[in-house]
């Protein structure tokens, strides 16, 4: 019997740490979450579902284009066990995984994830300064003094720290301040009138 089989393996499937675009994981252990192809009629060769993992250093925050961008290695095999890779992985790299397929007439599918940038680092302690005081309000080193009434604000600055050199800050928040009114997002202003959380 002769059987013509032009038909690619189907039905694969990889994701990797849960997103189907880039994304930043903060463990070495990323999550692959993958569904094997299938082939009709030929069956897929020996080879079977073959994970292949890729690695590189980003630039700045940003990992290469996936495929195709420069800096990415060769490729090693992977083994995904319990929806892991198996692999400890490295901080401050760059990573995607393949899953191919081959038929035993020689027709073969591919799918990869998008990037995952690992990074395990938090960005540096912060020193904040406290001044630019009005009103009822006194500031001494990190610490401001008010007394109730009628109004008085004072302004929170960061003066070092803060920063990342892996993948970058993505955000800083001052809190909320009972009673008071914070503007800006650095420095920030407090501003109170009357009385503002438990005051003595």
């Amino acid at each position: 019997m002769l059987v013509i089989d032009a038909v690619n393996p189907t039905g694969g499937a990889i994701q990797a740490n849960g997103s189907a675009t880039a994304s930043y994981a903060t463990s070495t252990t990323v999550a692959v979450a993958k569904t094997n192809f299938t082939d009709s009629p030929a069956g897929l060769d020996g080879s079977g579902n073959v994970v292949t993992r890729f690695q590189s250093n980003p630039t700045g925050s940003t990992c290469p284009a996936v495929p195709g961008g420069a800096g990415w290695d060769a490729g090693i095999a992977a083994t995904i066990t319990a929806g892991n890779d198996a692999a400890t992985l490295t901080d401050a790299k760059c990573y995607y995984w393949n899953l191919t397929a081959t038929d035993n007439a020689g027709n073969s599918s591919t799918l990869r994830t998008a990037a995952v940038f690992v990074d395990t680092t938090p960005p540096t302690a912060i020193t904040l300064s406290v001044g630019t005081a009005t009103g009822n309000v006194f500031t001494t080193g990190t610490t401001a003094f008010y007394k109730p009434g009628p109004s008085g604000s004072f302004a929170v600055a960061i003066t070092a720290g803060g920063t990342d050199a892996e993948s970058g800050v993505l955000s800083t928040t001052f809190p909320t301040l009972t009673g008071f009114t914070k503007t800006g997002t650095g420095p920030v202003t407090y501003d109170f009138t009357g009385t503002p959380g438990a005051a003595n």
